[in-house]
This record gives C-alpha cells, sequence and structure tokens, in this order.
C-alpha cells in the first residue's frame, strides 16, 4: 500500500425516485478502506 489517499463522492439509486450519498476513502492502490455515511436532518418533521 503506497501513501496516497484519495476521497470519492459516491451515489446509490433508490427505485429511481432517491438517492443514497456517500463518501469512500480509498489506500494507494484503489482499496475501499473506509466509507463516511450522513443523514439529513429536517427541523419541519413533525416527531
Amino acid at each position: 500500500m503506497s501513501g496516497n489517499f484519495t476521497i470519492e463522492a459516491r451515489s446509490l439509486s433508490i427505485l429511481g425516485v432517491a438517492s443514497h450519498d456517500f463518501w469512500v476513502l480509498r489506500d494507494g492502490d484503489g482499496n475501499a478502506i473506509a466509507e463516511l455515511v450522513t443523514f439529513a436532518k429536517c427541523n419541519n418533521v413533525p416527531r
């Protein structure tokens, strides 16, 4: 494994009406070593 890393934005379609977005950290050989997933928060939704 070399010392170069990349961060890549990814998006997966969900039934063609929505998507799931996340970040992938890859090592210098192109192997995915971590994924960062975040969730949107909407304050206008009653709880």
